[in-house]
């Protein structure tokens, strides 16, 4: 292990690698999006999902495709910033329940870059519901423009929405189990 890896797993490491890639690149939270349980789920739901509202689109005159399409667009995005809510929720309650003595044990240990990981995940799904607010916004638009779609373009979109929409789903919901493991950890230190 270089000085650098011991170096990041201490605090003081972060005080001046403080920025959202700094945090991505160091804690490797960006392989949740496609090698996790999350992705290989929110994969599968995608496929099935996808195939469902091909099925019915490719059955409905054009015109009745984009309105069906805008109207499920509309239900997800109120869905995708509600979570956004929660996930903003959540890391203050998270942050606010760490204590110092939590933190200057963890970084002693050179354990902090996984403490970091816990925390970061909340700041990562935030930057996804981002990500999957401005995709549906996006096909939202793109479905409101007076053009006939290829078949192979609606397919793309749905498939894309689907995976982004139930990727930030059951991601906020993992990070209830997160919640959970910081309180256990929490109680740890205070004993």
């Amino acid at each position: 292990m270089g000085i650098h890896e011991k170096n990041k797993n201490k605090i003081e490491f972060f005080f001046e690698k403080n920025r959202y890639i700094d945090f991505l690149k160091n804690t490797k939270t960006y392989k949740d999006i496609y090698f996790s349980k999350e992705a290989l789920i929110s994969f599968i739901l995608a496929i099935i999902s996808s195939g469902i509202l091909f099925k019915v689109v490719s059955g409905v005159p054009t015109q009745g495709t984009s309105d069906m399409l805008v109207s499920l667009l509309s239900v997800l995005i109120g869905a995708i910033v509600g979570l956004l809510g929660f996930v903003i929720g959540g890391l203050a309650l998270i942050v606010g329940s760490i204590g110092r003595k939590m933190i200057m044990i963890i970084s002693e240990a050179e354990q902090f870059t996984e403490l970091l990981s816990i925390v970061f995940r909340f700041y990562f799904i935030g930057s996804v519901l981002g990500v999957a607010t401005i995709i549906h916004l996006m096909t939202y638009l793109i479905l409101l423009l007076p053009y006939q779609f290829n078949l192979i373009f609606v397919a793309i979109f749905l498939f894309l929405n689907s995976y982004v929409f139930f990727f930030s789903l059951l991601s906020s919901i993992m990070l209830l189990g997160t919640c959970i493991r910081l309180m256990l950890l929490q109680y740890k230190f205070d004993n």
